[in-house]
């Protein structure tokens, strides 16, 4: 029932954004008949007007493996989303990404698309540091880059469990086809067993079609000598994590 543990605590700090207010909506009416068929690595879909309105739990996977999802939803057809979820000694992470997400409908659609794990107990720490952003490509139509990205973090250990931390709503800044959030920067206080949640906004046009990559993680903090370095942690770690994988 680790599903719907914390998923109607009280929310805080998101009132007035399109992520928070339609996710909090959706969170408190998740059913607890997906809990007893879930694995702890999951992947969401909630487009309003479909399965009420509900966050849908489309695949899962057991703790800190990878897990993947292809099929239509909605006014949707998703091909290859995927997430992977490492607990290190060094940094922990939520990766996401997907090749492509197509409206098929004939008006501008929004379809949410959430990753999250739970039960992340590294690294070890009085507190931890976090960095989040999401890039991509648009190849038909328009993405609306508004609130396009956010990253939820805390130590209620929730599944979906964005009641805890944020390092707040990202917008994305487009380049020709290309777009990037660039990196946000947030912080919480571990107290046993955590989550993070991944969200991604995709606002798409009709018939548009776009992808992304997405990242969370959480280290230690450096000292404030090196506070500078932070902003480098993303660049270094995922370059391993390829050189790895």
């Amino acid at each position: 029932m680790r599903l719907v543990r914390g998923l109607v605590s009280k929310f805080v700090g998101l009132r007035g954004s399109r992520l928070g207010v339609g996710a909090i909506a959706a969170l408190s009416m998740l059913s607890a008949g997906q809990a007893a068929q879930a694995g702890f690595l999951q992947i969401g879909l909630q487009e309003a007007g479909v399965n009420s309105g509900l966050i849908t739990m489309v695949a899962s996977a057991t703790d800190f493996t990878a897990v993947s999802y292809t099929g239509a939803y909605g006014d949707f057809q998703v091909n290859i989303a995927g997430g992977t979820s490492d607990n290190g000694g060094t940094a922990s992470d939520l990766m996401a990404s997907t090749t492509s997400v197509k409206n098929n409908a004939g008006t501008t659609k929004t379809l949410n698309i959430y990753i999250t794990q739970s039960d992340y107990t590294l690294p070890v720490g009085s507190s931890l540091a976090v960095e989040s952003g999401m890039g991509g490509s648009i190849s038909i139509g328009s993405l609306n880059m508004t609130n396009l990205f956010q990253a939820f973090f805390g130590p209620g250990n929730a599944l979906f469990g964005i009641s805890s931390g944020t390092s707040g709503p990202q917008a994305g800044v487009q380049t020709g086809s290309s777009f990037d959030t660039g990196s946000a920067f947030g912080s919480f206080v571990p107290a046993g067993n955590y989550s993070m949640t991944s969200l991604a906004s995709m606002q798409l046009s009709s018939g548009g079609q776009a992808n992304f990559a997405s990242h969370i993680i959480a280290a230690v903090p450096l000292p404030s000598s090196g506070l500078a370095l932070l902003a480098l942690l993303p660049l270094g770690y995922l370059a391993r994590r390829k050189a790895q994988g």
